[in-house]
């Protein structure tokens, strides 16, 4: 099994709420002590996407993104 992790998801700290770097802290060294392997995110590709949606969503998104609804951090073509 791969784990997929960034220190920086540790940015994402709300103190008295389940999403927390303490508990980030524990799963990962567990993780550790079970020898997995842990890799840094990457960005995602087109193809990686359309792996686990339509195209016509991947569209939308994209449409969406472009009309000033949201910004993407990757080019989609």
């Amino acid at each position: 099994m791969t784990i997929v992790y960034s220190p920086s998801y540790d940015l994402h700290n709300m103190k008295f709420h389940v999403e927390n770097k303490k508990r980030t802290d524990v799963i990962m060294e567990a993780l550790r002590i079970l020898d997995l392997k842990i890799v840094e995110p990457r960005m995602a590709s087109p193809s990686d996407i359309l792996r686990v949606h339509s195209q016509a969503h991947m569209d939308y998104v994209k449409g969406f993104a472009e009309r000033g609804g949201a910004t993407l951090t990757m080019t989609l073509t």
